[in-house]
């Protein structure tokens, strides 16, 4: 990534570290993920994991939604936690050691909100995430990943597009 391409604030190598690096590094965990815990990179089963928790309390939930169920327990299903739970603190970490934290523009809360749902949802609906479809499934030609990460470039592209001609001065 060019520093042009960089907010003004952002520094490569001094607060930022440069995304190519970044890729490689999530990309060489790829192998152990394989050999330590038997599962590829992705982290839209996380989700499902962190939000069947609820069910524990009560039986009568476990016995009607016996496929969100079946994510609350075992190694196989939390460590994706883990990693999701990682990444978020690390990005945290990372932007109180730099003193970056609150510099990148945001948006209003709802869109958030509503943004995140959506990327949840598309997620599930799409048999994984953009990392799982982007870094597993590409490195093993799974078809799906194959269509959907085509499709999640085109998909950002079009909004790039609809954001910057809606509002072209705030993009």
């Amino acid at each position: 990534t060019s520093s042009s391409e960089l907010p003004a604030w952002a520094k490569p190598w001094v607060n930022t570290l440069p995304p190519h690096l970044m890729g490689v590094i999530i990309g060489s965990l790829q192998l152990p993920a394989v050999f330590m815990v038997a599962d590829t990179l992705g982290s839209s089963q996380a989700y499902m994991t962190l939000t069947s928790q609820p069910l524990g309390l009560s039986g009568y939930l476990q016995q009607k939604l016996v496929h969100w169920n079946g994510y609350r327990m075992g190694l196989d299903n939390w460590w994706q936690a883990t990693y999701l739970l990682s990444a978020i603190s690390g990005a945290y970490l990372s932007s109180s050691l730099t003193n970056t934290r609150g510099l990148a523009q945001g948006v209003p809360v709802i869109q958030a909100f509503v943004g995140g749902f959506l990327s949840i949802f598309g997620s599930r609906f799409a048999s994984g995430c953009t990392s799982g479809h982007g870094l597993s499934g590409m490195a093993l030609m799974v078809t799906k990943s194959v269509i959907a990460v085509p499709a999640m470039f085109a998909g950002g592209i079009f909004t790039g597009v609809v954001f910057q001609t809606l509002n072209a001065q705030g993009y």
